[in-house]
């Protein structure tokens, strides 16, 4: 919607604001196999209309025998992501790792490459998505969280209203340091976040605070598949609902 970027392309956005623009996916900036800098801007009110990546779609499919593309990349420092919409997942940020594992069926354990977001020092808030993920949708995707807020996101409405501040599925990792995640709601499970398949969670002087799920997992919620792991430590989990 707003710009476009492909092909070991890199853009650089410096004290930019992305403003209420739409696209099918990927209604403010939207990323294949390339990589975006973003520092000190805002990205508000984009529309995903048709698709997922409200704020922002970053995707890498790249279905050759051996990588000749890079994964896609997106690095957000002292940025405000805020009230970014999505039609089907991702209300902030949809990313997606290479799911062909060089032309065969995925799975879990599919080693082809993955995407790559980091927030520094920014804030997600406020953005919506019917289905997995209203702040941040990370599949077969490497996630840095630093110094940040998740903050006010939700996802209701949809067939999987999973992980109301973030979505780690297929293989997803996230370290989170010193970043608050609170007040997103999800329909059904992980208000705070949702991991599953094999999904990673590393966790440390952080607060999960004031989520909401209406089944389970208002904090913090993993699901059955395949073989979650992690740890959370010097952190604050409290008062989330249910559970």
């Amino acid at each position: 919607g707003g710009f476009h970027v492909e092909d070991n392309a890199v853009a650089t956005l410096i004290r930019v604001g992305v403003l209420r623009n739409r696209a099918n996916t990927g209604g403010g900036l939207n990323a294949y196999r390339s990589r975006y800098d973003v520092f000190e801007s805002v990205i508000d009110s984009n529309q995903a209309t048709n698709g997922f990546g409200g704020g922002i779609a970053a995707t890498s499919n790249n279905p050759a025998p051996s990588p000749v593309r890079p994964a896609s990349v997106v690095n957000l420092t002292q940025t405000l992501l805020r009230n970014n919409t999505a039609t089907t997942a991702g209300g902030g940020i949809a990313a997606t790792g290479d799911n062909y594992c060089g032309g065969s069926t995925p799975t879990p354990s599919c080693t082809s490459v993955k995407a790559s977001v980091s927030l520094t020092n920014s804030v997600l808030d406020s953005n919506q998505s019917p289905s997995q993920g209203g702040g941040l949708l990370l599949n077969r995707s490497n996630l840095a969280v630093a110094g940040s807020l998740i903050i006010r996101n939700s996802v209701t409405g949809g067939a999987l209203p999973f992980g109301g501040g973030m979505l780690l599925t297929t293989a997803s990792a996230a370290t989170i340091t010193g970043t608050t995640i609170a007040r997103n709601t999800a329909g059904q499970y992980g208000g705070g976040i949702f991991m599953d398949d094999s999904a990673s969670l590393q966790m440390n002087g952080s607060q999960l605070y004031d989520n909401t799920a209406s089944v389970q997992g208002g904090g913090l919620f993993v699901g059955p598949n395949g073989s979650a792991s992690g740890s959370i430590q010097d952190s604050i989990i409290a008062d989330n609902t249910n559970y």
